[in-house]
């Protein structure tokens, strides 16, 4: 009796080696898949269910927010800005955000629009002399003044001049300097529904403090998504600024997708500059089966992913959902697919939205 539970316990041990450390599939092998995992379409190609959709929008985001006032999304990337209701249609497609001819770094040209986080404004170029105001129908909105600050030589000056504007205005927004001869820095302020445009300039800065200081930002705040199982919001900075709904509404219990299933197909000796025996493989790459519950609905997909010799596992998706109190407005959710390998096929954001 003991010989043969030494010998089922040392086949046990075998398979799990020959599993966890070779491409040979044992517990991934598709005699342990359910059938209806061959029905499972990939996620670039679009699913479905009785009732919701998700479908492909844009290969990345540097952060995507929800305007819970107005009922409607912004998708802010390097190249473009997209607006889309709370049905999940594209209601605005500003481009190109990042001109092919612009020269300057992308965060201080004059040449490219300028998004404020968690803002529906964005500032246009100085070209255009526009700023964009995404909460209305009509985008556009003109600059009426531009003020030069040249003559202004002490902080007492600067004062005596920037307090009144500051405390008229509705909407106060600082730009990230224009770069050239000499630095400037755009202040944008909307004063009885009118924009004025404020040129500071450093060159004549010398004993004058930074704008902002004592003059915080004035705007309305957009609040961003979360994805509650890996605790990230929709931004590219790991960073995130408090809003309302964070400090007074508890952490969901959103179940979000789950995988079913993994099938392996080759290994990656190196992943993410992981140190690995070399004995052995340390990452498989392969496939995952997803089902993800939205109400009684259930979609399915498979997707590229990622599974250690150790059983972590990487499969790039983020689940991105608001807060329970709006979702009365909205049903719209997003996944994003990151491999973190780049220039995999499918990579980006999908949107999830009711049938039309």
């Amino acid at each position: 009796m003991k010989k043969k539970i030494k010998y089922f316990v040392f086949v046990i041990l075998t398979l799990i080696i020959v599993d966890r450390c070779t491409e040979v599939n044992v517990t991934s092998s598709p005699i342990f898949g359910k059938k209806e995992f061959k029905s499972y379409p990939f996620l670039k190609d679009g699913v479905s269910s009785d009732s919701y959709e998700i479908k492909y929008i844009i290969d990345g985001y540097k952060e995507f927010t929800y305007d819970t006032i107005n009922n409607y999304f912004i998708i802010n990337t390097a190249y473009k800005i997209l607006k889309i209701s709370g049905e999940g249609k594209v209601l605005n497609n500003i481009e190109p955000i990042y001109p092919k001819e612009a020269t300057a770094s992308a965060y201080s040209s004059s040449e490219r629009v300028y998004t404020p986080v968690q803002s529906y404004f964005l500032m246009g170029t100085d070209k255009d002399s526009l700023v964009y105001n995404l909460s209305k129908s009509k985008i556009k909105e003109k600059l009426t003044k531009i003020i030069t600050t040249s003559h202004i030589k002490t902080q007492e000056e600067w004062l005596a001049f920037y307090t009144p504007y500051y405390n008229m205005a509705d909407v106060v927004i600082y730009r990230v300097k224009f770069e050239g001869i000499e630095d400037v820095q755009p202040i944008y302020l909307k004063i009885n529904n009118k924009w004025i445009l404020i040129l500071f300039s450093e060159n004549y800065k010398r004993n004058l403090a930074h704008p902002e200081e004592g003059f915080p930002e004035k705007y309305p705040k957009l609040i961003h998504l979360k994805d509650y199982k890996r605790h990230t919001y929709s931004k590219i900075s790991s960073s995130l600024e408090k809003t309302p709904w964070e400090e007074t509404i508890s952490e969901s219990h959103e179940k979000g997708f789950e995988k079913k299933f993994f099938r392996k197909t080759y290994t990656h000796q190196r992943f993410l500059n992981l140190y690995y025996i070399e004995l052995f493989p340390y990452v498989f790459e392969g496939t995952g089966f997803f089902n993800l519950t939205i109400g009684e609905d259930l979609l399915k997909f498979k997707n590229n992913m990622y599974q250690t010799s150790f059983f972590e596992e990487r499969t790039g998706l983020s689940y991105f959902t608001l807060p329970k109190q709006f979702r009365k407005k909205t049903e719209v959710s997003f996944i994003e697919y990151d491999s973190y390998l780049g220039n995999i096929p499918g990579e980006g954001l999908y949107i999830i939205k009711r049938k039309e």
